[in-house]
């Protein structure tokens, strides 16, 4: 039983290790927001809105005795909301998660346009749209087109770890780059609005909810 605590906390400090060099919680970072560290004690959504500004991907896990605070959470997308007292298994199971988030971050959407092979990151993905026989590829820098189906896009991405819904016949978009959700519109990071067609409404707001459901870890 010692053995297997030990190997658990030998791993669990190779997993947060990774996490500080992947993730870029790093001492420097955080004296970026040396002010706000004192807000954490008061106000941790306030001080996530200030590393979202800089990282929009970075993993973010709240550890609060307050459960209220989950709802206005979601706005900053944290990774895990762990509500105290919380038991090391809880701990150990969402470094592990963490990890496999991170390891699979690197994975690529692959594609051909004019005899050219090229690759993005599935995780800058904001939203694929197709337009006749075009497909356009939106991230926040820039939109990349090739020839191709959503239908086609859309299962290719289902071995990936990222989350995409189809909004729409025409819209294929990231979860992690929603930043609202109303009943017929989905707002982007970029700030755009995207439709989502009338029999989609209530599998998206299913859908939508029970990922939002996935960062609450309690007792």
């Amino acid at each position: 039983m010692e053995s297997r605590i030990k190997m658990l906390r030998e791993k669990r400090g190779l997993i947060q290790e990774l996490l500080a060099v992947e993730i870029g919680v790093t001492q420097q970072m955080l004296s970026k927001y040396e002010k706000d560290i004192t807000i954490i004690k008061v106000d941790g959504i306030t001080v996530a809105r200030k590393i979202r500004e800089t990282d929009k991907n970075v993993l973010i896990i709240y550890v609060t005795s307050h459960e209220s605070y989950m709802q206005e959470s979601f706005s900053v997308r944290p990774f895990r909301f762990l509500v105290k007292p919380v038991e090391e298994k809880q701990i150990a199971g969402c470094l592990e998660a963490a990890y496999e988030e991170i390891s699979s971050a690197d994975s690529y959407f692959r594609y051909s346009y004019q005899r050219l092979n090229c690759k993005i990151p599935v995780r800058d993905i904001l939203y694929f749209e197709s337009k006749r026989r075009k497909v356009y590829i939106v991230t926040e820098k820039e939109t990349f087109e090739f020839y191709g189906k959503l239908n086609e896009i859309e299962e290719s991405l289902r071995a990936s770890k990222g989350i995409f819904l189809r909004i729409h016949q025409s819209f294929l978009i990231n979860y992690k780059h929603i930043k609202g959700l109303a009943y017929d519109f989905a707002v982007m990071d970029n700030e755009e609005r995207l439709s989502i067609s009338e029999d989609r409404r209530k599998l998206i707001s299913k859908q939508y909810c029970a990922m939002e459901d996935t960062f609450y870890v309690g007792m």
